[in-house]
């Protein structure tokens, strides 16, 4: 696969970098988006959580540094729009690993196969997410590999395909999360829900920021793992599921922290 690099930087009020991508991924990721919406009131039927609310002071953080191996890499659902099943199991597998749950990759297959409030490859809510979280807990990719990578969606399964036990660990909250710094610093990668504007799908490096003339195509889970300020601009590390190739190295993009990239609150979950 070939990539074609831009020489030229894209300024808005920061500086990145882009690339072109294969038409065929870019019209994957655009198909997959979900709607545009303010979905603040998606959250509002999660709990709170006592997590101190002065942000931290840590002027950089990186999950990836602050918990070396512990924090999972990208991955690329394919054609299915599972998005928020997949964001939920890559919160999971980074926060269970950060509790010293012995490593387990959290399987996105089993949310979108055995999901009561939001099953297959559609695009799901911030509360059906929740909802799923909250009702099946999460199982082990051992158990339930993912296999919807061209859109196809297995029954729920009674016995996990390696033959151990079907055993589901239990998520005891789901909650809505307003201090991103001091969470994320202490529990690990936190969901939040991103603005996609037609350039963030040229990103190659830097920290982005869409043209002020542009308006946004959908929405798009990402987890937020770390922060940093680079000249006085602020921004969010993020973990995209558009693949390793994605962005400045296995699928991670710098985005700045600007209003109108981000869309409502985020949510974290507790084990």
């Amino acid at each position: 696969m070939m990539f074609i690099y831009l020489c030229a930087a894209l300024v808005s009020a920061s500086s990145w970098t882009a690339r072109t991508y294969p038409k065929e991924q870019v019209d994957i990721w655009t198909q997959r988006l979900g709607p545009v919406s303010d979905v603040n009131s998606e959250f509002a039927s999660l709990d709170s959580v006592a997590i101190d609310d002065s942000e931290s002071n840590a002027v950089n953080f990186d999950a990836r540094t602050r918990w070396p191996r512990l924090i999972s890499d990208s991955r690329d659902p394919g054609v299915c729009g599972g998005l928020y099943s997949f964001a939920a199991a890559s919160m999971a597998t980074d926060r269970l690993a950060i509790q010293g749950v012995n490593p387990m990759l959290v399987s996105p297959q089993y949310m979108i196969s055995c999901g009561t409030k939001c099953r297959g490859c559609k695009s799901c809510s911030v509360s059906e997410t929740a909802d799923n979280l909250k009702l099946l807990g999460v199982l082990s990719e051992s158990c339930f590999p993912y296999v919807s990578e061209k859109g196809r969606v297995p029954q729920c399964p009674v016995y996990c395909m390696n033959a151990t036990k079907f055993a589901p660990v239990s998520v005891k909250n789901v909650y809505r999360e307003f201090t991103i710094k001091n969470d994320v610093s202490e529990n690990g990668p936190v969901v939040f829900i991103m603005n996609i504007f037609p350039s963030f799908n040229r990103y190659s490096s830097g920290i982005y920021s869409p043209a002020s003339s542009e308006t946004p195509m959908g929405t798009e889970p990402v987890l937020i793992v770390g922060w940093g300020t680079d000249e006085g601009i602020e921004y969010y590390i993020v973990k995209c599921f558009r693949g390793t190739l994605f962005g400045e190295g296995r699928g991670y993009a710098r985005v700045r922290r600007e209003s109108k990239l981000w869309a409502g609150s985020g949510f974290g979950a507790q084990f």
